[in-house]
């Protein structure tokens, strides 16, 4: 295993802290292969200044961080991945959870949330920054509803995006669909 990772194992180890594994990683575990430059985690906001002193005493800097949403590491021993945090209320991270499987990412202990919940997250990512997140979150949604038999034209489905999402996005998935 890569020191950057077996950092991230050592820092979140010795802060008792158990992330869930979205953005790239997730969806490739899920069956879809995209490229991926960074390792993104999220946990709960309360952890947030806890995890800090771990993820330095590790060897991480802090390249940016927005208090509300998450914070960008580097590694100081191995400049390929950036670790990204991201930050979650209680509420959120326990109905992540309640659909999450445990996994291991080498020694790092994760939760991996559900297709649904990965394709809510990218849905709610869409609706906030249509520009800059449709063009990498949108084939996400299209592949993971794909690989995992997920009927895009159903009422659950249509609840679902109208939820996380909205009828702009929902209605581009479906013209997706008929594309096909």
């Amino acid at each position: 295993m890569s020191a950057f990772f077996e950092a991230i194992h050592t820092a979140f180890n010795e802060a008792g802290i158990k992330p869930i594994l979205v953005g790239g990683w997730a969806i490739n575990l899920l069956g879809h292969a995209r490229n991926t430059m960074d390792f993104d985690l999220m946990i709960l906001e309360t952890d947030v200044e806890k995890l800090h002193s771990y993820l330095e005493k590790a060897g991480f800097q802090l390249l940016f961080k927005n208090p509300e949403l998450f914070a960008k590491y580097s590694y100081s021993h191995e400049k390929i991945f950036e670790l990204d945090i991201l930050f979650t209320d209680k509420t959120t991270y326990e109905r992540l959870k309640s659909d999450s499987s445990e996994i291991k990412v080498g020694k790092i202990d994760c939760l991996l949330p559900s297709p649904m919940s990965i394709i809510a997250m990218k849905l709610h990512s869409i609706k906030n920054n249509f520009e800059n997140r449709f063009p990498k979150d949108f084939p996400d949604i299209i592949a993971l509803s794909d690989i995992h038999g997920i009927d895009m034209s159903s009422e659950p489905f249509k609840k679902h995006c109208l939820k996380f999402g909205n009828k702009k996005i929902y209605d581009l998935i479906l013209n997706t669909r008929s594309l096909k």
